[in-house]
């Protein structure tokens, strides 16, 4: 159980240093627009240099919080894991 769902926050933190990565590439290629994809319909909005800078942060923010709670996450199933390890010695 702990080794499946270890394995699961192991990959979400792979694919957040991804798109960290692929952030700074976008940010270094002069991003100049953002798409919205729901269900039905696609909308893309062109940003200004001022909100290119706000979106970059906020993004990079927000990826930043994610890899934090992922690595707290993989932290405590590994606490949990040696502890019912230790129950079953």
């Amino acid at each position: 159980m702990y080794r499946a769902q270890l394995k699961r926050v192991r990959r979400a933190r792979q694919l957040v240093r991804s798109q960290r990565r692929q952030l700074l590439v976008l940010e270094l290629d002069c991003l100049v627009g953002l798409t919205f994809h729901t269900l039905t319909q696609t909308l893309t909005v062109h940003l200004s240099p001022e909100a290119v800078v706000q979106v970059v942060e906020a993004v990079r923010a927000d990826l930043r919080e994610r890899q934090q709670v992922l690595k707290q996450q993989a932290a405590t199933l590994k606490i949990e894991w040696q502890r019912e390890q230790a129950l079953k010695d």
